[in-house]
């Protein structure tokens, strides 16, 4: 790896320095005092903390692999234990207090909850042969709008677990407060969302965040949700202009085939003879074609997403008050979109010699199976199944050979999120973030006794705990 690659984000980019640091003054608040403490992570160690990371990542991502995916549990300890330590707020680290074996059980509960979930949301759609044994390509569509509820649940649990897990100058964060209330409001902010066509996402973040905020606790005292005056109608006009230029575009392209065919003829009557050929489900194919179709505006607009993206971090962080404690971060565009393209831009460069050297083990494995069944490529046309073979050795060294490839693949992704995406955008976030009357939180004492129901790291085991 090259020094560049390593030692990125450097102290200069989107950042204030230290010295010359000025509260923003866009959004009236009561006022603070001069002095601030900075957030800072892995300040002038980002080498020694990248190579850590590194190692940390392949080594669990490889025994993973070796353990059908079970060691990842012990991989997300570690790069936590890491993070947090290397995250300093007035020059005291924070330390990560979870266990793997915490995120095991939390993976066991979710195989069952997620079985259950699963089986009733069917059970009640098959009355509307909408079930996955009915009508599988329809019910793919269905599928967010089941688990919607459940990710919400997964969201706020992962909070609990991560604060739980959590001390500063040795005192434990805390949340309480319920997964379900907060579940609940997420189901009704999102049928609000959907039918203002998005429009009122901002509004849903901040609630939602709201809802969040006012249940955190550090020792014995309670985290607010505080937005700066002006903070949402500021938010929302950033949000604009992804927003609108994503309207524009799809109507743009609604119109289109429209004029083209009247949504009758043509491309979507190719669809229904489709369906009528194959036996698949014609509106479910049309419904793919429409959701295939808004993937080009989301793409082109995806940029000033970011955009907007950054100026929501900051917003919902200078929300955040505890005592007489204040959070202010400041960033800018480039504290999103840089990560994003250096992880895009090393993606593209590594992809091909990655693809390269697990297709070989994968060809091995293949090579292998037809050696034990004494049979030629040539009579596979190619094609090499698992169903194919005769011998259960051989159908073993083909799904290993499929396993590793693309568990490989998956590995490399997440090896290079880690190392590049996470790492940088961590650290532009951490930089560009200061505390205002830190001294006020001397007076904070360790509550008691901290609840720690409900916090096995259930979110985790869906991978939705975050880095």
């Amino acid at each position: 790896m090259t020094d560049a690659f390593l030692n990125e984000p450097r102290a200069s980019d989107d950042i204030v320095p230290a010295d010359t640091y000025k509260p923003r003054r866009s959004h009236k608040r009561p006022p603070l005092d001069t002095g601030f403490a900075r957030v800072l992570f892995a300040e002038d160690r980002q080498r020694q903390v990248a190579d850590s990371l590194q190692g940390v990542i392949l080594k669990g991502g490889i025994l993973s692999l070796l353990t059908l995916t079970i060691y990842r549990f012990w991989m997300k300890t570690a790069q936590r234990r890491l993070i947090w330590r290397e995250t300093r707020l007035d020059g005291d680290g924070f330390e990560y207090t979870g266990t793997p074996l915490e995120l095991l059980i939390g993976s066991m509960i979710a195989i069952v909850i997620l079985a259950v979930w699963f089986g009733f949301a069917n059970l009640g759609l098959s009355y509307l042969q909408l079930a996955a044994w009915q009508n599988f390509d329809l019910s793919i569509f269905l599928f967010p709008v089941i688990l919607s509820p459940l990710v919400a649940f997964a969201v706020y649990r992962a909070r609990r677990y991560k604060l739980l897990r959590t001390k500063w100058r040795g005192i434990r964060f805390a949340m309480d407060g319920s997964a379900v209330r907060y579940a609940g409001h997420w189901v009704l902010w999102t049928v609000v969302q959907i039918l203002s066509l998005g429009l009122l996402t901002p509004h849903k973040k901040m609630a939602l965040e709201r809802v969040m905020t006012n249940h955190m606790l550090y020792g014995d005292a309670r985290f607010q949700f505080d937005p700066p005056e002006g903070a949402l109608r500021h938010l929302t006009a950033h949000w604009m202009l992804p927003w609108l230029t994503a309207m524009v575009l799809f109507a743009l392209m609604l119109f289109g085939f429209y004029q083209a065919d009247g949504f009758s003829g043509g491309f979507f009557a190719s669809l229904e003879q489709q369906a009528e050929a194959t036996g698949e489900d014609a509106l479910a194919l049309k419904l793919q074609a429409i959701f295939g179709m808004a993937v080009v505006p989301l793409v082109l607009v995806y940029p000033f997403y970011l955009r907007y993206k950054s100026r929501e971090i900051a917003m919902v962080l200078s929300s955040r008050r505890l005592l007489n404690a204040r959070c202010e971060s400041r960033l800018t565009w480039g504290a999103t979109f840089k990560p994003l393209t250096a992880y895009c831009g090393y993606w593209l460069l590594l992809v091909v010699p990655v693809s390269i050297a697990l297709g070989l083990v994968m060809f091995m494995a293949f090579s292998g199976a037809m050696m034990i069944d004494g049979k030629d490529m040539s009579v596979f046309g190619g094609d090499v199944q698992p169903q194919l073979f005769d011998s259960l050795p051989a159908k073993i060294a083909v799904y290993a050979g499929l396993y590793f490839f693309y568990g490989g693949m998956v590995l490399f992704s997440l090896w290079l999120a880690g190392l590049i995406y996470f790492r940088r955008l961590h650290t532009f976030i951490c930089r560009g973030t200061v505390v205002h009357n830190l001294v006020s939180l001397n007076q904070v004492r360790q509550r008691v006794r901290d609840d720690q129901i409900e916090s096995e790291g259930f979110a985790d085991a869906l991978d939705i705990g975050g880095f």
